[in-house]
């Protein structure tokens, strides 16, 4: 399914530094940042705060990725992969390799919700966007698909740092 081929072509090392660069700054943006902004100005005016900040971010992280033209995330070498999976004649024959290339093919939607609510709008967006390795900024429908992200993971980390903040705070009341 996926040959040595196919994997030669991905850079491991800028993959690997990108992923840890990500996932240490997402980390203190959905961990601290979060909900310091959701306590101190609330789920409603925080939750908006944190949205602008998102979408900044994102957009500011969207422009460097396609300056660069590096798949230092490894988002390029997916999409390469489930375009190779959607091709393969022999996803026919087995049923579970049947269902994935059917998902492949017609799931955007749960690919969009998985996405929005387990990474963020860039790694969404990105993610959709059509082709592979077309470093080229966003046309009409991904600013839709980026919008609604933004949107939709706000709304999520928005409720989930509300709900962490109040439990924290019943907790230590009672202390």
């Amino acid at each position: 399914m996926v040959t040595a081929e196919l994997l030669k072509k991905f850079d491991f090392k800028a993959m690997g530094l990108g992923y840890l660069f990500f996932v240490g700054t997402n980390q203190a943006f959905d961990y601290v940042l979060y909900p310091y902004v959701i306590y101190q100005r609330g789920p409603f005016w925080g939750g908006i705060v944190m949205m602008l900040l998102s979408a900044a971010s994102c957009l500011v992280i969207v422009l460097i990725y396609d300056l660069v033209k590096k798949d230092w995330l490894g988002i390029e070498a997916i999409k390469e992969i489930r375009e190779e999976i959607k091709n393969l004649r022999d996803c026919e024959k087995k049923k579970f390799r049947k269902m994935l290339a059917w998902f492949l093919k017609k799931g955007h939607w749960a690919e969009f919700l998985f996405l929005s609510l387990k990474f963020d709008p860039f790694v969404t967006t990105v993610y959709l966007r059509n082709g592979v390795k077309k470093f080229n900024g966003f046309k009409k429908e991904e600013w839709r698909i980026f919008i609604a992200s933004v949107f939709v993971s706000n709304v999520y980390w928005t409720m989930l740092s509300f709900s962490g903040v109040e439990i924290f705070l019943k907790i230590f009341d009672r202390i």
